[in-house]
């Protein structure tokens, strides 16, 4: 690894899963709970960096005004459907957005009468969605558009605990809400901490990123979306 080397902390998921399996309830624990911690903190409605369902151009104006943003959407058609529906620039303006936001670099556009300036943005976004929702996103992706956007999500199926009433109850109640671990979260990180990895950490990293480079090259040569 280089010095020069910098890899932005952004993280674009989606968790997929077959309907009523709890997808839905998880965000809303997750989120009434990030709430929770703004209200504390007493943060007003306005510099709140979350941003549900929202379009690209008020993900951007949270981003210019707040900082950094979590942008929840429910469903993830609702993400692809929202796609340049109110922008004159259309589904390849904020698709490039999205590409642009998440190769770390800044943001700058210049429109009649505004101008954005975003150093270093900082946005995380998570979908929930269906696995044959997506299996159709991909093939549209492929047909249509192949830029590389949905390639830079991760995607996470996990295996549903579909528990019967007693297994429910009998659960133990427990110790900590999401509220307390995600203000932990937010007190471990209040304040800057810089890490530098050690000569070893780094021969590790570049044992990784070697193999990663392999995939890609060996994926590139039959399927430019798998790599």
């Amino acid at each position: 690894m280089i010095e020069s080397h910098v890899e932005s902390f952004l993280f674009y998921t989606a968790l997929l899963a077959n309907p009523s399996t709890g997808k839905s309830p998880a965000m809303r624990i997750f989120s009434e709970a990030a709430y929770e911690i703004e209200d504390c903190l007493e943060i007003e409605e306005a510099k709140s960096g979350l941003a549900n369902g929202a379009t690209v151009e008020a993900i951007v104006e949270i981003m210019k005004n707040v900082g950094p943003t979590l942008s929840l959407f429910d469903e993830s058609s609702a993400f692809i459907g929202a796609l340049g529906r109110y922008n004159n620039g259309g589904h390849s303006y904020d698709r490039g957005v999205f590409l642009q936001i998440f190769n770390g670099t800044n943001y700058n556009r210049d429109l009649k009468g505004s101008r954005t300036r975003l150093k270093n943005p900082k946005l995380n976004i998570c979908l929930l969605g269906h696995p044959s929702s997506f299996i159709r996103l991909i093939r549209e992706e492929i047909e249509n558009f192949d830029d590389g956007l949905l390639q830079r999500f991760l995607f996470c199926t996990p295996e549903p605990l579909l528990n019967n009433l007693d297994e429910i109850k009998a659960r133990p109640y427990p110790e900590f809400s999401m509220t307390c671990i995600l203000y932990l979260v937010y007190k471990l990180n209040e304040k800057k901490i810089v890490y530098t990895f050690k000569k070893e950490a780094m021969d590790v990293y570049d044992q990784i990123y070697n193999k990663f480079r392999r995939i890609v090259k060996e994926a590139s040569k039959v399927d430019s979306f798998i790599s």
